[in-house]
């Protein structure tokens, strides 16, 4: 079976957005060493409690610290997250 993970990004009460997205990349990286087979990034557009609005970027991010998964995006309104 193969396992994803869906990554939303989330600024939580306290953080901030650049401590949204370095947690979005230690969950990448958990979630390879747990042997997961995809992470999908959400995109959301007008919705300030998430630190990327574009998947694209994070999919970047990751991919240039965890090449060896795979990813794709997601989209998700502000209305169902």
């Amino acid at each position: 079976m193969k396992l994803s993970l869906v990554e939303l990004a989330t600024v939580t009460p306290g953080s901030d957005k650049p401590q949204a997205l370095n947690d979005a990349l230690h969950a990448a990286q958990q979630a390879e060493e747990l042997g997961y087979h995809r992470i999908w990034y959400a995109e959301h557009h007008n919705t300030p409690g998430f630190a990327a609005q574009d998947p694209a970027i994070l999919i970047a991010l990751a991919l240039s610290c965890r090449p060896l998964m795979s990813y794709g995006p997601v989209m998700a309104c502000g209305c169902c997250v």
